[in-house]
């Protein structure tokens, strides 16, 4: 069955959307007629670090070109419509 097929089998189901969902650490090999499925444990921490510092980045330099694009009355509107609703979801408990 391949990872396209539909299963009637409840607990199938899950099996392949857990598979999907970790598809970028499967791979596969066929040896003596059957295929060995090997999972990627974790990923490469510089990858990681990587996509933080260019998240950290991003940010900050999206901030400077918000900062001075926008006025006062813009940059209020920002936080309060976009910025408030993302900390009160992330950061109150």
């Amino acid at each position: 069955m391949s990872m396209e097929e539909v299963s009637d089998d409840e607990e199938e189901m899950y099996v392949f959307a857990i598979l999907k969902a970790h598809k970028d650490s499967l791979s596969y090999s066929r040896s003596n007629g059957e295929n060995i499925i090997s999972i990627r444990v974790h990923s490469s921490s510089s990858k990681q670090a990587f996509r933080i510092m260019a998240g950290l980045v991003t940010g900050i330099l999206l901030g400077a070109v918000l900062k001075m694009v926008l006025s006062d009355g813009g940059i209020n509107w920002v936080d309060s419509i976009i910025l408030t609703p993302i900390q009160v979801c992330l950061f109150r408990h």
